[in-house]
């Protein structure tokens, strides 16, 4: 990465808050999985600093479900059954495919999960975040384990206009 990279880099920086022993937690809030997720809920922001506060960050990658207690939001990823009219499609800058599920309201939650990443200083960038509990990641997906396939079975995330890349939509399970 060249210098004038990193310090654009810097430029998009933002601190969230500290954690429960002493980690500065920072999100970079351009170009990142987390830039969706706080676009279309900006409260994250503040959830996060409240949140990240409360733990103690060890680990090289910490995922932090936490119950608030209260709603904060809906729950994007919802039970599927076989009635039900799913698709399959990549979202925009994704290089797997997701299970859609047309038709369905997401549910309110009061669980929010925090995807930490340690950097080369001990300090955690907040990766991402969403409303709802952690969830394994799709079967064709960087990060896929063996929970991954029979979760994606019969969960799906609620269609809600999200940007996908209309030439793979499909009914066909792609993986």
């Amino acid at each position: 990465m060249s210098k004038v990279q990193i310090d654009l880099r810097r430029l998009h920086k933002h601190d969230i808050g500290v954690s429960k022993n002493g980690k500065k937690i920072y999100a970079y809030l351009t170009q990142s999985p987390l830039a969706e997720s706080i676009g279309r809920n900006p409260h994250l922001l503040k959830l996060a600093k409240d949140i990240t506060a409360l733990y103690e960050p060890q680990s090289e990658v910490e995922y932090i479900q936490h119950d608030t207690g209260r709603s904060v939001g809906y729950a994007e990823r919802v039970k599927t059954g076989p009635d039900d009219a799913i698709f399959y499609a990549k979202l925009l800058k994704a290089d797997h495919y997701t299970r859609f599920i047309k038709n369905h309201r997401a549910p309110t939650t009061r669980f929010l999960t925090l995807k930490l990443r340690r950097d080369s200083q001990g300090d955690y960038e907040l990766v991402n975040i969403w409303l709802g509990k952690k969830y394994p990641a799709a079967p064709d997906a960087k990060g896929a384990n063996g929970r991954s396939k029979s979760y994606w079975e019969d969960h799906a995330v609620v269609y809600n206009g999200q940007h996908i890349i209309s030439s793979t939509v499909t009914k066909d399970c792609p993986y």
